[in-house]
């Protein structure tokens, strides 16, 4: 079963066999993403998927949810010329047909974490994305929830400073303003240092970040400890809207957690109307950054399960 995502930074496919177990990786990193005509990102994603690995798989091409992306990916969209569901443009193109569904990173990631994470049977978490957007995936009581039209979890656009930045949606003052990767940057490198190239990856961008943090720099120090304080002020929101059990940092937040916790804390203490944090633990997610990757390939291999026969059987030699 594979799962290919395609997002700002990189493009990421994983393999999981019957087990569930990560059978191969493929991650390659992108700089800025631009759509392409209908049916070449589809076609692209299939040739890297199928080319992860030659064992014996069930296919059910890319495994996404079946809402469609949140609105910032549809406006990218219509700005493209693509006036319609994204989700039938990915499908689009030729060669056999492939089922596509689409979901966004934050609820795949939530999905991952629930199945395979330290927070793994835990009823009610959050799961915190921390990449170039910032978004929620909330499991509660044990079921992902999506909302009436599929936008729950967009707390990135949460208009925590409404005089502050422009944001990519279109609106200012959005949280992922403040704590998206674009905010640690933008405060701990000046314009020319390498850290600011949107073409580096961003796994290597955030190592160099900590590699300045733990060397005591004082001004990556500085501005992980403004994104820690930002952080903790979204994150009570959060809590106090959701109550959960254990609230899971990922992407680039898991990463310089050790950086991000005290002041992130701090705050949360602050301002979260329950003692003791609501009974909620911050922890930093171990699956890195393939999370969304591994939670769609779960969902594709659920979907097996449930129904072995939808699927053909492919080969090393494709039969």
């Amino acid at each position: 079963v594979r799962h290919a995502e395609a997002g700002y930074e990189a493009a990421e496919v994983v393999a999981r066999g019957p087990g569930g177990d990560v059978e191969q990786r493929s991650h390659r990193p992108r700089g800025e993403q631009r759509l392409a005509p209908a049916g070449q990102d589809r076609d692209r994603s299939v040739r890297l998927a199928e080319g992860t690995d030659e064992r014996r798989l069930a296919r059910t091409g890319l495994a996404r949810d079946e809402h469609e992306l949140p609105l910032a990916f549809q406006r990218r969209a219509q700005t493209a010329g693509q006036n319609r569901p994204l989700r039938d443009a990915t499908a689009a193109g030729p060669g056999p047909a492939v089922p596509v569904r689409i979901a966004n990173d934050a609820n795949l990631s939530a999905l991952a974490e629930h199945a395979l994470g330290h927070a793994a049977g835990v009823p009610d978490l959050v799961y915190l994305t921390g990449e170039v957007g910032v978004g929620a995936g909330v499991i509660v009581n044990g079921e992902l929830m999506r909302g009436a039209e599929g936008f729950a979890g967009e707390v990135g656009h949460l208009p925590l400073d409404p005089s502050g930045r422009d944001c990519g949606c279109g609106r200012r003052g959005c949280w992922e303003t403040m704590v998206g990767f674009e905010a640690v940057l933008r405060k701990a490198a000046a314009e020319d240092d390498p850290m600011r190239n949107p073409a580096v990856d961003i796994e290597q961008r955030v190592d160099e970040i900590g590699r300045r943090a733990a060397s005591g720099d004082r001004q990556t120090l500085d501005a992980l400890h403004a994104v820690g304080l930002g952080l903790g002020l979204g994150a009570s929101f959060l809590v106090n809207l959701f109550n959960p059990r254990v609230l899971v940092l990922g992407g680039y937040f898991a990463r310089l957690s050790p950086f991000l916790l005290e002041p992130m804390r701090t705050e949360m203490a602050a301002r979260i109307v329950a003692p003791g944090l609501g009974g909620c633990a911050v922890a930093p997610s171990h699956l890195g950054f393939t999370t969304a990757a591994r939670g769609g390939a779960l969902l594709a291999l659920r979907s097996v399960f449930a129904d072995p026969t939808s699927v053909d059987i492919l080969t090393g030699g494709g039969q």
